[in-house]
């Protein structure tokens, strides 16, 4: 009778931390997400590189944004609603980039 409870208790335990499979059903509240799409301004925004930033009013562009100097570090997270506007050495923009 001991054996058999000690062999269902180790049954149980293995049970639990077996893993669940996933069934391939998403969650209602949420819509698959392809992480290659562009969610921030930068296709719309194209029309900036090569002009000088300080001739363009970047109070008027999308947010979130962000200006990086040419040589200037930067944190390498990626934020897809984020538009990334690189600079050359002389202040013109090189490119506009989602991140």
């Amino acid at each position: 009778m001991k054996q058999r409870a000690i062999a269902v208790g180790i049954i149980a335990i293995v049970a639990a931390c077996s893993t669940v499979q996933n069934s391939g059903m998403t969650n209602p509240g949420t819509a698959p997400m392809d992480p290659d799409a562009p969610t921030c301004a930068a296709p719309d925004m194209q029309y900036l590189v090569g002009q000088r930033i300080g001739e363009v009013d970047t109070a008027t562009l999308p947010q979130p944004m962000r200006v990086v100097p040419h040589g200037m570090a930067v944190t390498m997270d990626y934020r897809g609603d984020r538009t990334t506007v690189w600079l050359t050495e002389d202040d013109r923009v090189e490119r506009v980039v989602c991140g």
